[in-house]
């Protein structure tokens, strides 16, 4: 037989069920209240902050744009079997020659327009003129003073001399963007040049300037299959990037450097270079 239950001073206090009541609907409201602010927040920023997160996937792959190795841009070769230059094309010594883009402009280039801002002016660049020049550089330089520029070039014309055994200059446009953090990038400029060479005038060689290039009796009067492949980064220069080109069977290259002012400029060529392998040609 058990043993009786011994008194107890403990006292359960249960609240009252209207005050339960009251606090899970307090609760209830709370949170309505939280979502509606949530709901509210998301309907008034949500398609901001989604062009803004889109906007910045666009710069940044625009910026980090790359083509593959040994990438042609032009090609125009006279040969039998070659690719014909183009009915008004003349062939010869210092005579600018049309060009013809071999590819379609990588989509990065389109995006990256999209969210400049920019005005009307894209379409000296961008528009069904220029489509047909050849786009030869999409990426990020950076400035000597620190500036960085999102930098786009197309080649407009190249010229033949007979120098150094057959060398290049080009005409080419460009445009440069200001990459603002987190704000929309602006375009900057938008320029038209030529250059790569420097061939001294009869005046200038009578008071001994001389170029960069020597003149050379064996170089063809007239230039075999040029090759133009697109520009790749320099990893010793932020500012730079160089532009490989091959003329009657050897490769040398332009060299492009921004500048803090937002400008492209061409520097003269220098020696014969090698290209790098090519992992896997694209056609």
């Amino acid at each position: 037989m058990s043993a009786a239950a011994e008194p107890s001073d403990v006292r359960l206090d249960y609240a009252p069920g209207e005050q339960v009541r009251r606090r899970k609907l307090v609760r209830r409201v709370v949170f309505a209240v939280l979502a509606l602010i949530v709901i509210s927040l998301g309907v008034a920023f949500g398609p901001a902050g989604y062009r803004w997160v889109r906007m910045q996937s666009i710069v940044r792959a625009a910026a980090n744009h790359t083509f593959p190795a040994n990438f042609d841009i032009y090609e125009d070769d006279p040969s039998p079997n070659g690719i014909p230059p183009g009915p008004e094309t003349k062939r010869g010594l210092g005579t600018l020659r049309p060009t013809t883009a071999l590819h379609p402009d990588p989509g990065e280039l389109a995006d990256l327009l999209s969210v400049t801002d920019g005005g009307s002016g894209f379409s000296m660049f961008a528009g069904t003129g220029w489509q047909g020049a050849p786009l030869f550089f999409l990426g990020e330089r950076t400035a000597p003073g620190g500036k960085r520029w999102l930098v786009a070039a197309r080649l407009t014309g190249v010229t033949y001399y007979p120098h150094d055994g057959g060398t290049l200059a080009t005409g080419y446009r460009y445009l440069i963007i200001e990459r603002d953090g987190w704000r929309r990038p602006k375009r900057h400029s938008l320029g038209q040049a030529w250059g790569g060479v420097h061939i001294p005038t009869s005046e200038e060689s009578g008071r001994g300037v001389e170029g960069v290039l020597k003149k050379d009796p064996a170089a063809p009067k007239e230039p075999g299959r040029i090759r133009v492949f697109a520009g790749r980064a320099d990893p010793n220069d932020g500012a730079a990037f160089t532009v490989p080109y091959e003329v009657n069977g050897r490769t040398k290259q332009f060299r492009f450097r921004v500048t803090d002012e937002g400008d492209l400029k061409l520097e003269e060529q220098g020696k014969e270079i090698s290209l790098p392998p090519t992992p896997s040609r694209q056609q």
